[in-house]
């Protein structure tokens, strides 16, 4: 049986689950960011985590065991950082939502990094959101959660238990992120339809009036309104959403339910 030292093999573990964790985390995850910044980063926190004992193995590990473990670890950072990334998604489904209610889709842009359109009011909610992230202490929290033992052993939770309860994290914010979204861009929307639903009228009632040729200006004029008068409940639900990122990398390292 081959066995590997427990050196190289907290290092292993300690570098899959740092891997896992910058391959998908908020920000610094996002396709913006250059690989080899990301694969800088993850060299050096693994090369200053795995002194302090994380992942620690106190005797030498069988191969297969440590192929085990460290492919447990790398899903383990994969899904918690996807957790953070799904509680700041509702911060991008509010942006499509907010552009397309007042017709700004149309200057989407096709990002050749992220693999997507974007248009501005995107990327600003993404922006703000992700600046209240690393505002709200997500650095700290994803250095909390790559140096804890995530998967213990003994009395308390297995390792299985412990990553079921990160993907069920993972699934309760992922399928709530389209709700929340919808609540924050609301109003806009709202304020977009009601300006559409008000020049059909108003053009079916007088069609020689021709409004639908000043409509796009007058829908988005209603919708700036409609953002600049709800600008703080906005900038405080990007706030919340950030809140819950940086919360969600704690989430595993809760008592199992």
């Amino acid at each position: 049986m081959v066995t590997v030292a427990p050196e190289l093999a907290s290092a292993t573990l300690v570098l899959a689950r740092v891997a896992g964790l910058f391959a998908a985390v908020p920000v610094l995850g996002d396709g913006a960011a250059p690989r080899r910044v990301r694969l800088g980063l993850v060299v050096v926190t693994t090369a200053l985590l795995t002194p302090l004992g994380a992942g620690a193995a106190p005797a030498p590990v069988a191969l297969e065991a440590l192929a085990f473990a460290a492919a447990l670890e790398l899903a383990f950072g994969l899904v918690v950082a996807m957790t953070a990334r799904f509680a700041l998604a509702a911060a991008e489904i509010a942006g499509q939502l907010m552009s397309l209610g007042v017709g700004l889709h149309f200057a989407a842009q096709y990002d050749t990094q992220r693999g997507a359109d974007d248009d501005a009011v995107v990327g600003l909610s993404r922006a703000i959101a992700g600046l209240a992230f690393l505002g709200a202490g997500g650095l700290d929290a994803l250095i909390y959660a790559a140096a804890a033992p995530a998967l213990p052993s003994g009395n308390a939770a297995q390792p299985a238990d412990t990553l079921q309860h990160a993907a069920l994290a993972a699934l309760d914010l992922g399928t709530s992120a389209v709700s929340y979204g919808l609540g924050l861009a609301a109003p806009i929307v709202l304020a977009g339809l009601v300006g559409n639903l008000a020049l059909a009228i108003a053009h079916r009632a007088v069609p020689a009036a021709s409004l639908f040729a000043v409509g796009f200006s007058a829908v988005l004029l209603l919708g700036g309104a409609a953002a600049m008068s709800s600008a703080d409940a906005l900038v405080t639900g990007l706030g919340e959403l950030a809140e819950r990122a940086v919360a969600a990398f704690g989430v595993p390292f809760a008592e199992a339910p």
